[in-house]
């Protein structure tokens, strides 16, 4: 019988990977992504990976990764996205829309939570699971970063709040994840 290993890895932001913590202080830089069909916006990142988006009233505080590892079975083996933001006020939520922005500006829903629930002023969701294959998940298996653009809207009792936040999976995060894989 096989043995399920199951792994959690959650890629926080501001929490660089190895290569950052060798630095003395991280380098902040703005990357352009394309959004709504063409618009261009720059969004601050650091040679650590993505920085939090976040405005007077939410910070989020992960865009990451999870996996579930059936070892040497890509197919069985699952990864989403999982996502987390901070509230700073007292607003009331009423629905929470995660997307996933393409290279081009295209959305993919991803998440879609009409009954959002804080829990001590911090929401979690996760994407449905896509399996580890080359074939649902090929940018697992390329030798670069991978950079990856969602769009957050949150509905609450002032309007819709929209933070756009990048998450970088670097080369080195993916190899682990193969390794895990594969062993």
């Amino acid at each position: 019988m096989k043995h399920i290993l199951q792994i959690v890895l959650t890629i926080s932001l501001l929490i660089g990977c190895a290569q950052a913590q060798t630095q003395t202080a991280p380098q902040q830089y703005d990357m352009t992504f394309i959004i709504d069909g063409g618009k261009q916006i720059n969004i601050p990142m650091s040679n650590g990976g993505a920085m939090s988006a976040e405005n007077e009233h939410y910070k989020v505080v992960v865009a990451g990764t999870k996996l579930s590892v059936m070892q040497k079975d890509p197919i069985a083996s699952k990864i989403s996205w999982t996502f987390g933001f901070v509230t700073k006020s007292n607003l009331l939520i009423k629905n929470v829309v995660i997307e996933y922005v393409s290279p081009e500006g295209k959305l993919t829903s991803l998440i879609n939570d009409i009954k959002p629930k804080l829990k001590d002023n911090r929401w979690i969701g996760d994407a449905e699971a896509s399996s580890m294959s080359r074939e649902d998940s090929p940018w697992l298996y390329s030798d670069k970063n991978s950079i990856f653009l969602f769009k957050i809207s949150i509905v609450d009792s002032e309007g819709t709040t929209i933070l756009y936040q990048p998450s970088l999976l670097s080369k080195e995060v993916k190899n682990t994840y193969l390794t895990i894989l594969n062993n």
